[in-house]
């Protein structure tokens, strides 16, 4: 696959589903640093 300005449109319009996978990993990312920082 070519990155593109094309690909960059198709990636913008299908930003909402990528937001919420940006999301699932935002949040599991502040889980784990909750648990590492409770233990220490």
């Amino acid at each position: 696959m070519k990155l593109s300005k094309s690909t960059r449109l198709q990636d913008f319009r299908s930003s909402e589903s990528g937001f919420q996978t940006t999301l699932c990993f935002v949040f599991a990312g502040v889980l784990v640093a909750e648990v590492e920082f409770k233990n220490g």
